[in-house]
């Protein structure tokens, strides 16, 4: 009980404010839509290794234009690593899609 009260609710108004507490995927769609009103699109663009290992590669795209891509041992990591991926590049995504 004294850890929560001492560590985390500390921390609470800080990560409410900046949606910490929210996974990438979420977080982006949020973002894409309040900006662009677009919905991400997720595609499986590679896929390799043995069934029990397989390696996924995911692209997020806005509009049919790659925003970002990751790599996990599932689809949901790899769609998890690819919103984190256009998370990271927000600056760059959004003066790309302003020009078009």
């Amino acid at each position: 009980k004294g850890f929560i009260y001492n560590y985390v609710t500390p921390k609470l108004p800080e990560i409410i404010q900046q949606g910490t507490f929210k996974d990438p995927k979420s977080k982006l769609q949020e973002m894409t839509q309040e900006y662009f009103s677009v919905t991400p699109s997720y595609e499986v663009v590679e896929e390799s290794g043995p069934d029990h290992n397989k390696e996924f590669v995911v692209a997020v795209s806005l509009n049919h234009t790659h925003v970002g891509k990751g790599v996990g041992s599932s689809k949901q990591k790899a769609e998890l690593a690819a919103a984190s991926d256009a998370i990271a590049n927000w600056d760059q995504i959004r003066t790309v899609m302003n020009s078009e």
